[in-house]
């Protein structure tokens, strides 16, 4: 699936797979309950199944896959 966003984008990570996502363009911080991690152009992030809620902030269009 392949998401743009100029603000913020919510998303749910839930035990039955793990979420990865790779960013094709512009700059972004991915919030989650225990931090943040700021991400860039060519970035690819897997978040861990159960993560739970999480945040995209930023103006950034990424791929996300989930299995």
């Amino acid at each position: 699936c392949r998401t743009s966003a100029s603000g913020e984008v919510s998303m749910h990570v839930g035990e039955e797979s793990f979420v990865h996502l790779l960013f094709l363009a512009g700059d972004a911080e991915i919030v989650y309950a225990d931090g943040s991690i700021s991400v860039a152009r060519g970035d690819s992030i897997f978040l861990p199944a159960g993560l739970g809620a999480c945040t995209v902030r930023g103006e950034a269009e990424w791929l996300e896959t989930r299995l």
